[in-house]
């Protein structure tokens, strides 16, 4: 069974921060808690959520929703390759429910061995608009 966890992006102070326990019905959720119960209440609506995904990349790194990954790939039947990047995300369509990458494609534990996550949406925006930049 994989493990369910949770870490979030902090609005205010603009850092991630790793969530210890989430009330949905008061809408509060504790980060950052030491062994001695330190740590800080925050509002959920104050924070972007994201959820693990029960894997790891190829260097032992958990992934998170809202990571950017790197991988290299096969160009067809050639041995050229690539680099691509891309962002994690939750996926649901007529087929697959899950999480995700590069328009769709199915995170998979194999396919995560190949992945480096080299990044996150909140704190390193920039890698992937100057993928698509450099893309164009």
């Amino acid at each position: 069974m994989r493990e369910i966890k949770y870490r979030a992006w902090d609005k205010k102070n603009k850092k991630i921060r790793e969530v210890t326990n989430i009330n949905f019905f008061d809408e509060f959720l504790y980060v950052d808690e030491t062994p001695a119960g330190d740590g800080e209440r925050l509002k959920i609506a104050d924070v972007e959520l994201m959820q693990y995904t029960g894997l790891k990349d190829r260097n032992g790194v958990e992934i998170y929703e809202g990571d950017i990954i790197g991988w290299k790939r096969k160009q067809g039947a050639s041995s050229f390759l690539r680099g691509n990047i891309s962002k994690i995300s939750y996926i649901k369509d007529g087929q697959y429910c899950g999480f995700g990458f590069d328009k769709n494609r199915p995170l998979t534990a194999k396919k995560a061995k190949e992945l480096e996550v080299i990044g996150n949406i909140y704190e390193n925006p920039e890698l992937l608009t100057e993928w698509k930049k450099w893309k164009s």
